[in-house]
C-alpha cells in the first residue's frame, strides 16, 4: 500500500465517515417509522397492546403497560442524536398475548401485522 495515492486515501476516509453517519441517520429514521407504524396498526381493545410497544437505543425495555385503561402509546425512549456511530435500536412488546395477536387472533388486524408494519415502514424511509 506504499503506492496508494494520499488524496485518494484521505477522500476514502471522509466518504467512509459520511457513509457511517448516513447509515446511522437512516437506522434512526427507520426505527422511528417502524415504531410509529406498529403503534398505529396494533389491534385495540383496551389499548394495552398498542401502548406496550417500546423503542429504545442500546438496551431492551422489558416493561409493559399495567393497570386499567385507557392506555395511550408513549413517545419512544430515545436520547437526542449525539452523532455517535454504531447505535443499536430495539423495538419490543413484552405482553404475553402480542404473538397471538400477530398470529391473527384479532379481527382488527390481519395475521402478521407486525411483519407488514415493518415492511411498510421500510418502504417509507428514504435513504
Amino acid at each position: 500500500m506504499a503506492n496508494e495515492n494520499p488524496f485518494r486515501a484521505s477522500t476514502k476516509k471522509v466518504f467512509d465517515g459520511i457513509r457511517e453517519r448516513i447509515s446511522n441517520n437512516v437506522q434512526r429514521k427507520l426505527a422511528l417509522a417502524i415504531y410509529a407504524e406498529l403503534t398505529n396498526v396494533t389491534p385495540v381493545d383496551t389499548g394495552r397492546a398498542r401502548s406496550s410497544w417500546r423503542l429504545t437505543e442500546g438496551f431492551i425495555d422489558p416493561s409493559t403497560e399495567e393497570g386499567e385503561g385507557p392506555f395511550v402509546p408513549k413517545p419512544p425512549n430515545l436520547p437526542s442524536d449525539d452523532g455517535r456511530l454504531n447505535k443499536v435500536y430495539f423495538i419490543t412488546n413484552n405482553l404475553p398475548y402480542i404473538n397471538p395477536l400477530n398470529d391473527g387472533h384479532s379481527t382488527q388486524a390481519g395475521q402478521f401485522f407486525v411483519q407488514q408494519a415493518v415492511k411498510f415502514a421500510t418502504k417509507q424511509v428514504k435513504v
